[in-house]
């Protein structure tokens, strides 16, 4: 190679690099004869073949060299971004395309900042967002990186299999300076309980468009946790461990993950579309739109059941179930292991301007946040859909039932809760019989939204309205099927 002005300034292994991407060339090639532009006779693929090649390389040099004179120059990113982008330029060949990339997805640092703060919030919604921003500026910056290779001969560089290693290469540099605490909290998010069950709840999406964006997005956090693990100096045995997808059953999902990844699925009945045993067992002209309307006063009237609890004057369901159900209030988890201090803060999230609690408006909140509502709307759903009831199974000992009960305001005032579950499925109950579902894979998903408006609040009368209702029903039949 030494003939072929390989004799450049350059680290041997970006010559290795370069020697390696056009030999695969060559030899991938479909039809040699046409990359080279002769007859296949020996004598003449030969003088084709070292002209060929000698082109190839000077090009690739040149347009490394290029790429370094750029690095030289460039502005808008930092120094320690900089010396990031000039390290993988001594290992690999580099070419001003992906410098113009490279330095691009540098934007990705408040992104990937802003992740561990999602996470650790459990805002899904948020943490999903996140992964999409990334994802918009990451994919879009690999077909001119490509294309660029391609054109050089280089076309193996960045092909479909190692598609990965650029995006990781985009995320570490975007990353080059942040602190080695920063890095630990980003990935003790992206592996905590809310980030492996985003992992786990994105394998479950179904196989379609929809699911396909999950399944990318799924590809982002394990890459993401690798860059950072690697980052930390982190043996790959431990950071792959991070990673591996649980092994337990769907419905023991929390259903802040579950909505967004399969709750927007399900077709006009509430059901998968995939699901043959839920579409045979469900009433063909069950309308769930027409059921939610008119249900919504069934559910209002039972927010209530249980009464005020004489002491706080919140819902006695409430105080049931805050230490047995998850809470978020205004984006804050609140800890089940420690009731009185929720209550407690519970209560002084209403506090007005002036110091004063607004206790009519806490306990339209706290009927809200209990499981009365989403109870019976579940209860009524199985009972108008299938003629009957599912019945919640359990995964080696675990009751498969997971409630979520998230309230937040908005800028203008207004107060919204959404109650949200998943419920593991052993059993359907219905009009023909009982049939045995498999609760590793049957799950019913439910979520309701509730409004209290300003209007209502500032005349002293905080009224409820439900005002939203998803709900997504997926069965398997066990093996045995029926009883």
């Amino acid at each position: 190679m030494g003939e072929m002005n390989m004799s450049d300034p350059l680290p041997d292994s970006v010559k290795k690099a370069i020697a390696s991407d056009l030999t695969n060339e060559i030899i991938m090639s479909s039809n040699q004869t046409r990359l080279l532009g002769c007859e296949p006779k020996l004598d003449r693929l030969l003088p084709a073949l070292t002209s060929h090649v000698k082109e190839r390389c000077e090009q690739a040099l040149s347009g490394h060299l290029e790429a370094l004179k750029m690095l030289d120059s460039l502005e808008g990113i930092s120094s320690e971004q900089l010396k990031s982008i000039k390290e993988l330029a001594n290992t690999q060949r580099m070419d001003t395309v992906q410098v113009e990339k490279f330095k691009e997805n540098c934007s990705l640092a408040p992104s990937l900042k802003g992740l561990a703060t999602a996470l650790n919030n459990r805002d899904m919604k948020g943490t999903l967002e996140v992964f999409r921003s990334i994802k918009e500026t990451t994919l879009p910056s690999l077909v001119p990186c490509q294309e660029k290779a391609r054109s050089m001969g280089c076309w193996t560089q960045f092909s479909a299999n190692d598609v990965k290693v650029l995006v990781n290469q985009f995320e570490k540099v975007a990353q080059a300076g942040t602190s080695r605490e920063d890095l630990q909290g980003l990935f003790d998010a992206l592996t905590s309980p809310a980030g492996k069950d985003l992992l786990h709840a994105m394998d479950h999406a179904p196989l379609d468009e929809v699911g396909m964006e999950f399944r990318q997005l799924q590809e982002l956090q394990r890459g993401l946790v690798e860059v950072v693990g690697e980052m930390l100096d982190m043996d790959s045995g431990m950071i792959n461990d991070q990673i591996a997808l649980s092994e337990n059953a769907v419905g023991l999902l929390p259903p802040d993950v579950l909505l967004p990844t399969i709750g927007l699925t399900s077709d006009e009945r509430g059901l998968d579309p995939e699901s043959r045993l839920a579409q045979e067992l469900v009433n063909p002209d069950f309308d769930i739109q027409e059921f939610r309307n008119n249900d919504k006063q069934g559910v209002l009237d039972h927010l209530n059941r249980d009464g005020i609890d004489k002491t706080t004057g919140l819902s006695a369901t409430f105080h049931k179930d805050i230490n047995r159900a998850s809470y978020r209030l205004k984006g804050e988890v609140l800890s089940r292991d420690e009731p009185k201090k929720s209550v407690a803060k519970f209560v002084s999230a209403f506090t007005d301007t002036k110091d004063k609690v607004n206790t009519k408006l806490a306990k339209v909140v706290s009927l809200c946040m209990n499981q009365n509502g989403i109870n019976r709307f579940m209860e009524a759903y199985s009972f108008r859909s299938l003629g009957g009831m599912v019945v919640s199974g359990s995964d080696e000992g675990k009751i498969m039932t997971s409630i979520l009960h998230d309230a937040y305001p908005d800028e203008e005032g207004n107060w919204f809760v959404t109650s949200s579950s998943t419920l593991g499925v052993q059993m359907v109950v219905g009009e023909g019989g009982e049939t045995r579902c498999d609760p590793k894979s049957s799950v019913m998903v439910t979520s309701m939204t509730y409004k209290i408006s300003k209007e209502s609040i500032q005349a002293n009368n905080p009224l409820i309205e439900l005002i939203d209702s998803q709900h997504y029903l997926s069965l398997t039949k066990a093996q045995g099927g029926s009883f």
